[in-house]
């Protein structure tokens, strides 16, 4: 008898402890279940700032203006600095914006920005973003002479020349900045 009683102690023992350990597993599963929500959680945010760091290089254009000038004149027409004024106003309340000035050339061999100089059409956008709308020479970006590339038309025609020599200008949004997707 003193061996089965000794018997049935050790099992009630036993039973506690797993009794004791089942508890401990289930307490357990719980915390993996919620640190696993925590893990996806945290993994989401991490691609979410990737994505922004890797947006940083990345534009959308929010505004955009063509300004058209007459062969080799820089002297911009009172309708395209009301839209250039309109875009730059428009701009400024863009977070991490940018205003991209591009000059263009007809096919007649004239350069449209003469970029040793500080004259010409595209020159003169930039002037007057800067003394006119106020835009921080740091939110200007001039690639410089885009010459004879893109041209909207043909430059076979005087007109189709005249619609070539252009200057575009565009309001551009860092996405990371703006943390837009």
């Amino acid at each position: 008898m003193k061996t089965a009683e000794s018997i049935q102690a050790a099992l009630t023992l036993t039973q506690e402890v797993v009794e004791t350990n089942q508890e401990a597993f289930a307490a357990k599963k719980v915390q993996i279940a919620a640190n696993r929500g925590k893990i996806a959680s945290n993994e989401q945010e991490i691609q979410e700032v990737s994505k922004r760091f890797s947006d940083l290089t990345e534009f959308d254009t929010k505004g955009e203006a063509t300004v058209f000038f007459a062969v080799v004149s820089k002297n911009i027409p009172a309708k395209d600095k009301t839209a250039v004024m309109d875009l730059a106003h428009n701009a400024v309340n863009l977070a991490g914006y940018l205003v991209e000035v591009k000059g263009f050339a007809d096919s007649s061999g004239k350069c449209c920005d003469e970029p040793e100089t500080e004259h010409g059409p595209a020159p003169a956008v930039v002037a007057f973003l800067i003394q006119n709308c106020n835009v921080p020479v740091r939110r200007i970006v001039a690639p410089g002479a885009m010459g004879e590339t893109a041209p909207v038309v043909s430059n076979e025609t005087t007109q189709g020349r005249s619609k070539n020599w252009r200057v575009e200008v565009k309001a551009l949004m860092n996405r990371g900045l703006a943390g837009e997707n």
